[in-house]
């Protein structure tokens, strides 16, 4: 208990950190997202009222840590929709790998008005395995826009207010951080990366070229002042771009025509030039080198390489979320973590969690939590069995022995089985009070 406190202590610590500015350098935070401590003064308020001493106070406290050390390894994009019970303590992790030069955007919406205020944040793992707070969603907008500046591993935390929740949305989703510079092509007219050989190996390149038509206009990948524009070096008819919002150089070499100069502003999508030859690229076919500088060469390719905006649909019905379901055949249980699977008998017990495009997230009574598909639940609409009572027993309300009880049951009565749950099964009785009894 000692070690779980000192962890979840050490954890609100990181939460109440503020954006230095040595901690901006591996993202950039619009001002509305920088981290808040509203979590950590939440705890601090139920300590105040001496809740966090209580069963439930703690047992939030615990799930605020479990989400950080247990998140769900996800994708991009991610859509899930998702329940935390209003009578329990819950919290959501997720953790995803961003790329350098991408943009993160996060959404939260509640799929009723009446749901619980949320706390959202978003952290990085560091190279020592210790998180550090980058952002925080504002309650009234629950939505959070990152970008990144290196490969790194983030994690995302929700958890709502002690006895608060609902039905939530969750939307995760990246895209490049600047527009495309060369007009009408994609990142699959790159064919020269950042980092190959040059001059026999004696040099590397340090940016993208991108292949296409002379004359096809070059564009302005962001918002900047123009530093230089002219012919300079290897690079022939070069312009230098000042990234007003970035701190960041763009280069843009190679060029036929250039059509800014020094000190002009420029917007995403004004034409700058157009692709060419020039300097030392003479002897090869047309094409725009791209560069990135900021302390040194960075590679553009995730800046501006186009990915899927927009997860799959949710097809499951959100109504569902939060009631019991079974399987109707013998089916694969897919491990959030590990990612393999264990098989269920049929009419195996399930409790949904959350839906995504294809299946629902479920947690069993044992604790244990997985995907299954649509296809393999049903609805408790009829029983599977009828078990009859031979001698008095109490309904239970979870499949362990000396769970508390709901109701003493006397012999002679005829329970509606609708599923199980290893020894025990999960009944209702003629007064449609459901729970748990020793199966026969």
């Amino acid at each position: 208990m000692f070690y779980s406190i000192l962890r979840v202590c050490t954890v609100f610590v990181l939460i109440g950190m503020l954006l230095s500015t040595s901690s901006c350098k591996k993202e950039m935070v619009e001002t509305a997202y920088y981290p808040r401590e509203d979590h950590s003064s939440y705890v601090e308020s139920l300590r105040k009222l001496h809740l966090s001493d209580a069963a439930l106070g703690q047992d939030w406290i615990d799930a605020a840590g479990r989400a950080l050390d247990e998140p769900l390894d996800i994708e991009l994009p991610y859509r899930e929709e998702f329940y935390l019970p209003p009578t329990g303590a819950a919290s959501f992790g997720y953790r995803m790998d961003i790329l350098q030069g991408q943009r993160l955007e996060i959404s939260v919406e509640p799929l009723n008005a009446q749901d619980g205020n949320l706390f959202i944040d978003l952290f990085r793992q560091e190279a020592s395995q210790q998180l550090r707070h980058i952002a925080t969603a504002a309650s009234e907008e629950k939505f959070i826009a990152i970008e990144t500046r290196t490969d790194a591993v983030y994690i995302l935390r929700i958890q709502p207010e002690l006895l608060r929740g609902g039905k939530y949305k969750v939307d995760i989703s990246v895209s490049p951080s600047l527009a495309f510079p060369v007009e009408g092509k994609s990142q699959y007219d790159i064919q020269s990366f950042f980092g190959d050989p040059r001059d026999g190996g004696r040099r590397k390149h340090h940016g993208v070229d991108i292949f296409a038509s002379r004359h096809t206009p070059v564009v302005a990948p962001a918002e900047g002042t123009v530093r230089f524009a002219g012919e300079r070096g290897l690079g022939g008819r070069v312009v230098w771009l000042q990234d007003s919002k970035r701190d960041q150089t763009l280069y843009f070499a190679h060029l036929h025509d250039i059509f800014v100069h020094r000190g002009q502003k420029v917007s995403p999508g004004d034409t700058i030039g157009t692709v060419g030859n020039t300097g030392n690229a003479r002897t090869t076919p047309p094409h725009l080198h791209f560069g990135i500088y900021k302390s040194g060469p960075q590679d553009p390719f995730h800046y501006i390489a186009a990915v899927q905006r927009s997860a799959k649909k949710v097809m499951g019905n959100s109504d569902k979320l939060g009631l019991w379901m079974r399987t109707q055949k013998a089916t694969a249980l897919r491990d959030p973590f590990s990612g393999n699977a264990s098989t269920l008998n049929r009419h195996q017990m399930v409790h949904l969690i959350a839906a995504t495009s294809a299946s629902y997230r479920v947690s069993l009574p044992d604790g244990r939590t997985g995907f299954i598909r649509y296809s393999d639940l049903e609805d408790l609409i009829s029983p599977v069995a009828i078990q009859d009572v031979s001698r008095p027993v109490f309904l239970l309300e979870s499949p362990i022995e000396h769970a508390p009880d709901i109701k003493r049951l006397s012999n002679g009565v005829a329970l509606q089985v609708h599923g199980f749950h290893e020894d025990f099964s999960y009944v209702s009785d003629e007064t449609g009070n459901r729970g748990w009894v020793m199966a026969p």
